[in-house]
């Protein structure tokens, strides 16, 4: 016997344990058990003595003895007992799990995390091959669902979903509907959250797989749930088909709860009506989702055209699912939310006056039914501060109130809270401070681990948000540091995408030579981020739902933490970190930045030099005039309108540019060529700053202009000009494209040219599909393909590409250069993404449009082939905004390589090559207006 035992129970009993039998002690401890049955003590050493006595010879009976005793002990946390017993212990604690995941899920405000807890200590002792493992897995599934419902953590989801991929690995084939059920659950609920295509589309895979089964009882449920999920996706891509296949699987779900009458009614309507009266009876709760989904179908459909009146349907379906519902049920109060929100569309379109009351009333009823840390009380709080400003007598203060609630509701998916703080601000000033919070959660909204297509969608919803809200803060006067801190906005708020992997690619020098071992987990994983493919759209049937992220979620959960165990390393709090003002003030030391914003609230130029920010409101950049002046300019190019291509650009003089040097006090008499950084932001990066004037004054008559899109890109962009280079180039000429007609006649020209300016570059050049020509490729060029390209740019310091390119409106990340194989291998922005440079110098990109973006919803974002070689490394990057005229191009390039060759920066070449084709045509700014230098 083990003495540290005997010296417990003395310590328990009273009395010496060696002057009492085994068999006494086992009386008194049963005494102590019977007389108090918390007593967890006593239970623990009466099942060790069992167990001591089984070991010493004891049948069964005491290894059952033991267990039995041992159970409450392993319930309440104890695992410090005899590992073989462990098992069966386990086995047995399951039904405390079970109670308590029931009760939690009957009573919303009871913790689910004592069940939690225990389902995941019994998993853990338990052997795989465990017949009830399977059910386990899935049934702490669900219960880390339902904890994420109530709270918001997404680490939970993400456990949940482990948990129920798990379950389906383990699981027999009798059961298999039901934890492909609650998997798809976890997949949906993720993608409600973070807005990860990939995982919605699994859970309709999973469903649809489900409802595959023969014979399974639950189908209905599984019917009911891939309906839903494809609902869904109609409300992600606006599919019909995906609406119509939701209808149809209401309507087989409608033939089993009917026994399959012989023919079942096509309309919607009917199937409703139909499937009501079959669940008149029965569970209250079940019936209410039932009404409430069905409600959501019609108002979903009641958006098409020729279907409005399925609006009334819908409401009435609501209104009887909130009547059905009990009160005390957990998903009343979303009930209660959809009724209300149906009614406030409804009043949009009546503006039936008492569907306005009723639906506040209602929206009401659902905020007061959801917790005040539940994450759905934000988005409830959102439509009731809408139903009130519908109200013509509503208090802004009131509403006010309601937003900024939702603001500060932590649990909250973060898009929510920023639509929250979106909302009060367009009720008056005061929104400055949940301004600056929806500018801090932007990041959240686009995680590391969701790919980049999915990432541009999210933050598509919110361009300008950083800009508001530096007006908002400009606006409060009675801030004395408000021109700093708008500017600490903008850094923030702009450029999310380019700003995550600008922080990743950034030196680690330092952290190399104090931790080398995290340097290199740090590389590695954001080489291995970096390089997951984008998600499909559809999945492989034989690959299993969910893989194609499963590895990235892993991925960014892995470096999140890896990133805060380095901040918390001496010396490294500020890693990965945005720049500090005396950082930011600190890159102004070579010339100012003009950091320019504009809003509805108010528009400004931000004017940073090495003795601080400088707000200059510019009163006339409203967003209505800029938005027309863009379309003017663009207009005027493509209709080769030279005259009101020159007024937008004196335009731009006057409002913008003007003020902006007059500040600085940079005039015509500058004795030197003195260096402006423009940070455009947003819709101004449409428009041609560094050639804005009027007739003799401009821009190019004082200044060296440079763009970037933040001084956080700028310090980047520094970072890496402070790497060695080398002299090695890389020319990519294609004078004719497969598959496009015509040819780039100037592009031989440009070859030739670099090949005398650049010797020994590297050359690879597309051949003339025609009979030879003087111009012919040189038999070592190698075919411009794109896996050439990315071959030979890690050790070139210098990449020319001339050949056409292309801005993609929808996704700017498939904006492309036009290589040898562009139709089956594209040379996208997003391909650059794996590069890594070893001696960067300078891209010139002889291209059209390489440094536009003409996605409104994600100009503030920056994505275009000039950033994505300025993120590749390349410190300096010459792009143009427009489709440029070949022989422009080609003269330009020319006397930028003659400068550049001759000692001169890749900033100041720029200038004087276009300075020279204004001369050539001063009244075309189309053939010298589009080139742009980027970078350091």
């Amino acid at each position: 016997m083990d003495p540290e035992w005997f010296a417990a129970v003395a310590a328990l009993v009273g009395e010496s344990a060696g002057d009492l039998s085994l068999e006494e002690l086992a009386v008194r401890l049963g005494d102590l058990v019977r007389a108090d049955e918390g007593n967890l003590e006593a239970w623990r050493l009466l099942g060790w003595l069992h167990w001591y006595r089984y070991q010493a010879g004891g049948d069964d009976r005491e290894r059952y003895a033991a267990v039995e005793m041992l159970i409450r002990c392993f319930v309440a946390g104890d695992d410090e007992l005899p590992t073989p017993l462990l098992p069966d212990v386990a086995e047995r604690a399951y039904l405390a799990a079970m109670n308590w995941r029931a009760q939690a899920l009957d009573d919303p405000g009871r913790d689910i995390s004592h069940s939690i807890q225990l389902y995941q200590r019994i998993l853990r002792v338990t052997p795989d091959d465990l017949e009830w493992r399977a059910m386990w897995l899935s049934e702490l599934g669900v219960a880390l669902r339902t904890r994420f419902q109530r709270t918001g953590v997404l680490a939970d989801l993400n456990a949940a979903i482990e948990a129920g991929r798990e379950a389906l690995h383990a699981s027999l084939a009798e059961d298999r509907g039901e934890y492909l059920n609650d998997l798809a659950n976890a997949f949906q609920s993720r993608f409600e959250r973070i807005g990860d295509i990939a995982d919605l589309n699994s859970a309709i895979q999973l469903l649809t797989e489900a409802t595959n089964i023969p014979d399974d009882i639950e189908l209905p449920i599984y019917l009911n749930n891939l309906g839903n999920a494809l609902l869904a996706r109609f409300g992600r891509s606006g599919g019909g088909e995906d609406l119509d296949d939701a209808i149809r699987h209401l309507d087989q779900a409608l033939a089993l709860a009917q026994a399959a009458p012989p023919e079942l009614p096509a309309d919607l309507n009917e199937i409703m009506r139909a499937l009501l009266q079959s669940t008149s009876g029965g569970d209250p709760g079940q019936r209410a989702a039932m009404l409430f989904n069905l409600g959501n179908v019609l108002l979903t459909r009641s958006s098409r055209p020729g279907a409005e009146a399925d609006l009334d349907t819908a409401i009435d379906r609501l209104t009887e699912a909130a009547q059905v519902s009990p009160a005390d049920h957990e998903d009343r109060a979303a009930v209660l939310a959809g009724l209300g929100n149906a009614l406030l569309i409804r009043f949009g379109r009546t503006s039936a006056r008492t569907d306005l009351a009723t639906a506040v009333a209602t929206l009401r009823q659902a905020v007061d039914a959801t917790p005040a840390d539940h994450p759905e009380r934000a988005a409830r709080l959102i439509n009731l501060g809408r139903a009130l400003q519908s109200q013509p007598e509503h208090r802004r203060d009131s509403v006010f109130s309601v937003y900024a609630e939702a603001v500060r509701t932590a649990s909250a998916a973060p898009s929510v809270r920023i639509e929250a703080a979106r909302s009060a601000a367009r009720i008056g000033p005061r929104a400055a401070e949940l301004m600056e919070t929806a500018v801090h959660l932007l990041p959240e909204v686009a995680p590391r681990q969701l790919d980049r297509e999915n990432q541009q969608y999210a933050l598509g919803g919110f361009a300008g948000l950083a800009a508001d809200a530096a007006a908002l803060t400009l606006a409060d006067t009675r801030n004395p540091e408000r021109a700093s801190r708008a500017l600490h906005l903008l850094e923030q708020g702009r450029t999310i995408l380019l700003s995550q992997a600008m922080d990743t690619r950034s030196d680690l020098s330092d952290l190399r030579e104090s931790h080398p071992d995290l340097a290199s987990r740090f590389t590695e994983l954001r080489d291995l981020l970096d390089r997951t493919p984008a998600t499909a759209i559809t999945i492989s049937s034989d690959v299993p739902p969910g893989a194609t992220t499963r590895d990235r979620h892993a991925l960014a959960a892995e470096f999140s933490a890896l990133i805060a165990r380095i901040r918390r390393l001496d010396g490294f709090a500020g890693f990965m970190s945005p720049p500090s003002t005396e950082e930011i003030l600190a890159e102004a030391a070579y010339g100012p930045v003009a950091v320019l914003n504009v809003s509805t609230y108010r528009s400004d130029a931000l004017i940073v030099t090495t003795g601080g920010v400088v707000a200059h409101e510019l009163p006339d950049l409203a967003p209505e005039i800029l938005i027309r002046q863009i379309n003017t300019f663009h207009e005027a190019l493509s209709d080769k309108d030279q005259e009101r291509q020159l007024q937008v650009l004196e335009w731009l003089w006057e409002v913008v540019a003007g003020p902006v040097l007059s500040v600085l006090g940079l005039g015509r008499d500058s004795s030197a060529w003195p260096r402006l950084w423009w940070a455009p932001g947003g819709l101004l990066g449409l428009l041609p700053l560094h050639a804005a004037g009027r007739q003799g004054d401009s821009v190019l008559d004082r200044v060296v202009s440079s763009y970037t899109p933040t001084v956080r890109g700028l310090r980047y962009a520094r970072e890496q000009a402070r790497r060695s280079a080398g002299t090695r180039a890389l020319i990519v000429a294609m004078p004719t494209t497969p598959g496009k007609s015509g040819r780039l006649w100037q592009v031989p020209a440009e070859r030739e040219m670099l090949r005398r300016r650049l010797p020994g570059a590297v050359v690879l050049s597309e051949p003339h599909p025609g009979p030879t020509r003087p111009w012919r490729k040189n038999e070592s060029d190698k075919l411009p393909t794109k896996a050439n390209v990315l071959d030979e740019l890690p050790a070139c310091s210098i990449a020319h590409f001339a050949c056409h390119g292309t801005s993609d409106a929808t996704n700017p990340s498939r904006s492309k250069l036009l290589l040898h194989d562009h139709a089956s291998d594209p040379f996208t922005v997003a391909s650059l993404g794996p590069v890594r440079l070893r001696s960067p110098r300078l891209a010139y990109l002889s291209a059209c449009e390489t440094a536009l973006t003409s996605n409104t919803e994600l100009v503030d974002e920056a994505i275009h082939l000039a950033s994505a070689f300025q993120l590749a490394g390349y410190p300096h990057v010459i792009g143009t905004l427009w489709k440029v005229n070949d022989r422009a191009a080609f003269d330009i390039a020319d006397t930028f390589y003659a400068t550049l060759t001759e000692g001169g920066t890749p900033s100041h070449a720029l200038h004087h090559a276009v300075r020279a084709a204004r001369e050539y045509a001063p009244d075309d700014p189309s053939l010298w207006a589009a080139h742009v230098h980027s970078g350091a």
